[in-house]
């Protein structure tokens, strides 16, 4: 199994409820047979005083690499990495390979 992590930030032109119901949207068009799970979560700081910027982190768990690095290589997956941009939401990703 192999784990795709991305990290975004809140726009600053719409609340949070509506970039997470966009983002919720969005994120059912990258479902298929290789992806297993799909999870927006909400990320919250650790340590008092100190701002992190990241508002939520998308958690995509696909059958093996090569279907994680389809699932956002092109595509919708491709697609809401670019809008993701141009919302100025700054989206990061990471590629976790489970059980090597």
């Amino acid at each position: 199994m192999a784990r795709l992590m991305i990290f975004v930030e809140r726009p600053r032109h719409v609340t949070s409820a509506e970039a997470e119901a966009w983002l919720e949207g969005e994120l059912a068009a990258l479902d298929s047979n290789d992806v297993d799970s799909i999870r927006l979560k909400r990320v919250v700081g650790a340590s008092p005083g100190l701002c992190d910027t990241w508002s939520w982190m998308v958690q995509i768990d696909c059958r093996d690499l090569d279907a994680a690095r389809e699932a956002v290589g092109n595509g919708p997956g491709m697609a809401l990495l670019a809008d993701l941009r141009l919302l100025g939401m700054r989206p990061s990703v990471a590629l976790i390979e489970d059980g090597a």
